[in-house]
């Protein structure tokens, strides 16, 4: 199930509240790293939070996008470890299926070499 996030309409937040800006920044974290883990659109998510950093906080009073950007950021410590883990995992797991897939090759290699070698030792058998 999708998480949901604030993606836009950020003219109706009141941005000098430090509350809504750090709910706003976990929402936004949730999503990412809840599509991360569910090989969701992570793309899709991290769109929203751009917009936000990279579209309306430029439009706002220096000294306001200043305070809000630094909330913001201190709300992303802990979800971005998240992220930083769940991409840890998802590279192990990775890793993982690779060797797995590794090991399957050569063992079918083998079997195809003791089969050609079977079926020449009965052509030279006959």
């Amino acid at each position: 199930m999708p998480v949901s996030y604030r993606g836009d309409g950020f003219d109706a937040l009141d941005l000098h509240d430090d509350e809504i800006v750090r709910e706003l920044a976990r929402g936004h974290w949730q999503a990412i790293n809840h599509a991360a883990a569910s090989n969701g659109d992570v793309d899709a998510a991290h769109e929203a939070q751009s917009r936000f950093l990279d579209e309306h906080l430029p439009r706002l009073d220096a000294a306001l996008a200043l305070h809000v950007r630094d909330v913001y950021i201190d709300a992303s410590v802990e979800p971005s470890r998240e992220l930083a883990r769940i991409a840890a995992l998802k590279n192990e797991q990775a890793l993982d299926l690779l060797e797995r897939r590794k090991r399957y090759l050569r063992k079918s290699v083998i079997l195809i070499i003791a089969l050609a070698i079977l079926s020449l030792i009965s052509r030279l058998m006959r």
